[in-house]
């Protein structure tokens, strides 16, 4: 699936769609320069999940777990890391989680469960070319 996108709020949305198809097990691995939108398009999985709390960037934390939405949503921030991916593994693929990884290229691990990996794609200041595949 192909979608333009000219907003960060198109962005959120087509995650939030995205993210209500989503059954538990599914791991999103999303890949794009810095500063393309991949946080928006967590905060996008988040709230497609019900996640009530805000949904932030883990680029310092690592990793952020948001308990209370329809399943559980980890999101990891890789951009910093390289090598072992440590306990990110111990959620993604769990039936019961959905887990977003940010900078997956950084990391040294198989990505257990459904894989869906998501290129969001710098057009000009204000497109983004955003492609997901499963």
């Amino acid at each position: 699936m192909e979608f333009l996108s000219t907003t960060a709020r198109q962005t959120f949305n087509i995650a939030k769609k995205l993210a209500k198809g989503l059954m538990g097990g599914e791991v999103v691995l999303l890949k794009g320069v810095l500063g393309a939108g991949k946080t928006v398009f967590c905060k996008g999985l988040g709230a497609g999940l019900g996640v009530k709390q805000e949904v932030t960037s883990p680029t310092f934390t690592i990793m952020n777990v948001y308990e209370g939405g329809r399943l559980r949503f980890c999101h990891c921030d890789a951009y910093r890391l390289s090598g072992e991916a440590f306990e990110i593994t111990d959620y993604a693929g769990e039936q019961n989680t959905v887990t977003a990884i940010e900078w997956p290229e950084n990391l040294d691990f198989a990505a257990a469960g459904r894989v869906i990996e998501v290129w969001i794609e710098v057009i000009d200041k204000d497109k983004r070319k955003i492609r997901i595949e499963y």
